[in-house]
């Protein structure tokens, strides 16, 4: 009894705090829209929204190479080598780019991860409700960068 209590509040737990995880994105578009260049205690908006998009994108990364790990066939290979990828080419336009720049790679950069989670929901790796709430999650942030990335 009390393992399903404590499971039933951890699957509960998932959606807000992945929709919690998009409001520094909608912040910082917001603040730019305000023209409020930097936050205090943190530094620069576009740093601080480009950092933060950094940790969540390679947290994403993170997940998918734990996939692999728990898999013995089917995507293990796909899974291995995508979140290596992504991995890498995320921390290289970080550092190449400029944030404009970097904030619409980033969102392409989410839609792949969400293309890639559709994939797991299709193979039964990932759960749909997880998809679901991943999907929306992820039009916010697509969104929010586009905007960061036209008006910086």
């Amino acid at each position: 009894m009390v393992k399903s209590l404590l499971r039933s509040d951890l699957t509960s737990l998932y959606p807000i705090l992945t929709y919690g995880g998009a409001i520094p994105f909608v912040m910082g578009a917001v603040c730019l829209a305000l023209d409020i260049r930097s936050v205090p205690f943190l530094g620069a908006t576009v740093d601080v929204v480009g950092a933060y998009g950094l940790v969540i994108a390679s947290f994403l990364s993170g997940t998918h190479w734990q996939l692999h790990l728990n898999q013995n066939a089917g995507l293990s290979l796909f899974l291995a080598l995508s979140s290596n990828v992504m991995a890498i080419s995320l921390w290289t336009v970080f550092l190449a780019l400029a944030p404009e720049a970097f904030f619409l790679a980033l969102s392409f950069i989410f839609l792949i991860f969400l293309a890639i989670d559709h994939r797991l929901v299709i193979s039964g790796l990932i759960d749909k409700h997880y998809f679901k709430t991943r999907a929306g999650v992820t039009g916010i942030v697509v969104l929010s960068l586009i905007f960061l990335g036209l008006i910086v």
